[in-house]
């Protein structure tokens, strides 16, 4: 269940930028699907939460390294790349694929 919640989090950053008005409504859907009452002060309490996690969320992405990274070939020996090897490698984690 938290693997879906940080799913949801994560798709959720790459939504279209939204105004303050629809970020606010949203907040308080989800607020209220948790059975917080509109107008009290446990739902505003609920939507400040709410908010300060998607902030929290969206700096542990822009944090997080990039999944795929360009590599460039060089000779290990020489540590000059070869202009006759044409090799594409990415970078996905802690594997390197090339081709």
């Amino acid at each position: 269940m938290k693997r879906f919640a940080i799913f949801l989090i994560a798709l959720s950053a790459c939504e279209a930028p939204q105004t303050q008005e629809e970020l606010t409504a949203k907040l308080q859907t989800a607020c209220t699907s948790y059975g917080f009452v509109p107008g009290t002060s446990e739902m505003a309490q609920c939507v400040q939460q709410e908010a300060a996690s998607r902030r929290a969320a969206a700096a542990t992405m822009a944090a997080a390294p990039p999944l795929l990274t360009p590599v460039n070939y060089t000779n290990q020996m020489t540590g000059v790349a070869n202009p006759r090897l044409q090799t594409t490698c990415q970078q996905i984690g802690t594997m390197t694929y090339c081709n």
